[in-house]
Formats: structure tokens, C-alpha cells, sequence
């Protein structure tokens, strides 16, 4: 579903309607204007359409996209919608900020975000699965609006940090309690725009992602895009992995396609212990 809150398409359109009535109706009114006056008249209306509807064509608009295809999850009841590539091409689209919020308060910040773009897409990528709510203390501030921030301390020593978007989110704290459960103090990350938070100064990045800990990214869709956040910005490739789609989904209700795609709590805390 596309929203814009501009339609300029429309306006070059009514503005092309509006030259050519003026033009016709001075074309009928030659004789008493007379031929220079209408030839002024004919050649402004030219040129200030010809001005305006090249301003419009070419103007940057803020735009919405609204989908409820956010991952593998969609597919329970349509086995055509598998769309696992669906963030990944849209985080590839320039000029374009893409949201996966985690919950309602993610989702009221990210809309917060895009409202006061003023020439960016925004492209805002919901579930339609139930899902908890992980923001269960008050901010004043719209975290969402960095891009990404630390949802959950590490309980003692930091040893990994879970990045994740949308619903696994509420995955990776689940895993975060096992991890803890046997000492392994982790972070979970929420990162519910990958291109704001790119656009954050070092210091903030470098303090959600700092060096030393294992880093683990989850989302029910492919990696691509993720390696910028495991192997870069302090990151290491020995100490770096990926829970989530490397091909298709299959059609399925969620839970069972999440645990036959090893999409899961113990998949990933199972990853981390594999990596300290």
C-alpha cells in the first residue's frame, strides 16, 4: 500500500489542463486582443507551465509504503508469499528509510520518524503476526528515530550482542534469558532502521556496538545487509553469525515455520555458545 502526501503527477496534469483552456480560449479571442497580445499571452502560458510542471516532475516527495510482508512469517495460508527478499530490497533502494518496528511503541516512533520527512521514502515493514510488546518502560524519547539502541543490558560481563528487527525482537530476549540462565552476559539490540542508524554519529554507534563481544544478528529474511552490522563497525567474522533465511519460506503457520527453519531462542543461543 502506497500513501503520498503529494501527488504530483496529478498537479502537472491539472496544470496541463489549465494552460490549454487558457490557450484555446485566447485562440477564440484573437481578433479583439489582437495578434501580439495573444502571442505574449500564448508564450507565458508556455513558459510558466513548462516551469512549474518541470518543478513538480522533479521535486522529492515524502512517500509511504506500507507492507504487511515483512518475512517468512505471511505464508500460512498463501504459499506464494515467501518474501525473505523484501527488506533487502528495499534497504537497497536509495533515498529510502525502512522500518521492521518490534511493537506498537516502535511502530507509533517510526511513524513519529517518517511524518517529518520531508524528501525521503519511508518504507514501513509490518507483521501481521501477534507479537509481544518489548518496550514495557517509558521513554520520553523516540529511540527508534537513532536507528537502533540497546533494548537490553547484559546482566555482568558482556559477552554477545543479539541484533535484531520486527518479531524476533521478542526472539532474541528470549534467548538473552537462556544465554544469562548460564552465565553468558548478553545485549539485545533493537535495530528497527538500519539507515538511520548508519547516519548516527561514531560514538553513538560505537556504543551500541562495541568491540570484544560475539554478535549475532536475527530476522526471518536473508542476510544481506546484516554484514555491515556483524563483520564491520568493530566486528569480526570469527566472532560474527546470522539466524535467519538463506532461501525460500515454505507455507506453514509461523511457529512451526520459525522452528523448521531454525529460527528460534535455542538456534540462536546455541550460535553464540558456538562462537565464544
Amino acid at each position: 500500500m502506497n500513501l503520498s502526501l503529494d501527488n504530483n503527477v496529478n498537479k502537472f496534469v491539472l496544470l496541463v489542463v489549465s494552460g490549454v483552456i487558457v490557450l484555446l480560449a485566447v485562440n477564440m479571442n484573437k481578433k479583439k486582443l489582437g495578434n501580439q497580445v495573444s502571442t505574449l499571452i500564448s508564450v507565458l502560458v508556455i513558459g510558466v507551465s513548462g516551469i512549474f510542471g518541470y518543478t513538480l516532475l522533479n521535486q522529492e516527495t515524502e512517500k509511504f509504503n506500507v507492507s504487511p510482508y515483512d518475512s517468512l512469517s505471511p505464508v500460512e495460508k498463501h504459499v506464494q508469499h515467501q518474501p525473505v527478499e523484501h527488506l533487502a530490497i528495499s534497504r537497497a533502494t536509495p533515498n529510502t528509510l525502512v522500518f521492521r518496528p518490534a511493537d506498537q511503541t516502535e511502530t507509533a516512533e517510526a511513524w513519529e520518524v517518517a511524518l517529518g520527512q520531508q524528501s525521503t521514502t519511508t518504507v514501513m515493514a509490518l507483521s501481521r503476526q501477534n507479537v509481544p510488546a518489548v518496550r514495557k518502560e517509558y521513554k520520553s524519547a523516540n529511540l527508534s528515530a537513532r536507528g537502533a539502541y540497546i533494548l537490553a543490558e547484559a546482566t555482568g560481563k558482556r559477552q554477545a550482542i543479539l541484533m535484531a528487527t520486527g518479531t524476533e525482537v521478542s526472539l532474541a530476549m528470549e534467548a538473552k534469558a537462556l544465554l544469562e540462565d548460564e552465565g553468558i552476559g548478553t545485549r539485545v539490540v533493537s535495530m528497527p532502521c538500519m539507515e538511520l542508524f548508519a547516519q548516527q554519529s561514531d560514538a553513538y554507534r560505537k556504543r551500541i556496538l562495541p568491540g570484544g563481544a560475539v554478535r549475532v544478528a536475527i530476522e526471518a529474511a536473508v542476510r544481506m545487509g546484516w554484514d555491515h552490522w556483524l563483520l564491520g563497525e568493530r566486528g569480526r567474522e570469527a566472532k560474527a553469525a546470522f539466524v535467519g533465511m538463506s532461501g525460500f519460506g515454505a507455507s506453514a503457520p509461523a511457529e512451526r515455520l520459525y522452528e523448521e527453519f531454525g529460527i528460534t531462542a535455542e538456534a540462536t543461543a546455541k550460535k553464540v555458545k558456538s562462537l565464544l
